[in-house]
């Protein structure tokens, strides 16, 4: 896979009226009080607190605690496959692929993926759940494609293929959009890249601006 390098571098008036506001009226003897009343109108907050208090509370339960990773820092997933990215200092570089037994709720450890020099900062998925691009600290961003051959539980390996470099500091956040992937980078720096129909990649453009990390 080729790699390109980047050229790019409610306002609320408070003043209160001068003049008290009065009723008028023709005969000396009418009243407010004699006076058809108004209809109701209901109150818009007593309604929305209703509302409020009537929402059904959503509890959340476990249902599977996977170990294998010492500090899980990144998470990515595509059906029944999970993949988690380790940080953990420099100690840990490795991806774990979990794949869920079907109509259980039971993970197993598939495979391990160790080819970054430092910790696993971020994870992000092609459309498709074929690629995966995993950030590290190690300033670059590595490419994995999922193999055509099928092995042994009906995997499929998924092997390294290339590598973005171009950020100067450890890699913080990754998305992908169509053929479109994004970094964000301790830089404070975003960098585009675009996947080519022939597996090659180049940088479109340098975003800079942020006054901090970008994560």
């Amino acid at each position: 896979m080729g790699i390109l390098p980047c050229h790019l571098s409610c306002h609320r008036d408070d003043e209160s009226q001068s003049g008290s506001s009065h009723l008028h009226s023709e005969s000396s003897t009418s009243s407010i009080s004699s006076q058809p009343s108004l209809p109701s109108v209901p109150s818009l907050t007593s309604s929305s607190s209703q509302r409020l208090e009537q929402t059904p509370t959503i509890h959340q339960k476990c249902i599977a605690t996977l170990k294998g990773n010492s500090y899980v820092f990144s998470l990515a997933l595509s059906g029944k496959i999970l993949y988690s990215g380790s940080s953990n200092g420099s100690a840990d570089k490795k991806i774990k692929v979990w794949r869920k037994h079907a109509g259980e709720n039971k993970h197993l450890l598939v495979e391990t993926l160790e080819k970054h020099k430092s910790a696993v900062n971020a994870l992000a998925l092609s459309d498709d759940g074929t690629i995966l691009y995993s950030g590290a600290c190690d300033r670059s961003i590595l490419v994995w494609e999922r193999e055509n051959s099928v092995k042994e539980g009906g995997d499929r390996h998924m092997v390294l293929v290339g590598a973005l470099r171009g950020h100067n500091k450890a890699i913080l956040c990754l998305a992908v959009v169509a053929d479109l992937i994004c970094s964000g980078s301790a830089n404070r720096t975003v960098r585009i890249w675009r996947r080519g129909i022939d597996k090659s990649y180049s940088c479109l453009t340098l975003l800079e601006g942020h006054r901090k990390p970008v994560e």
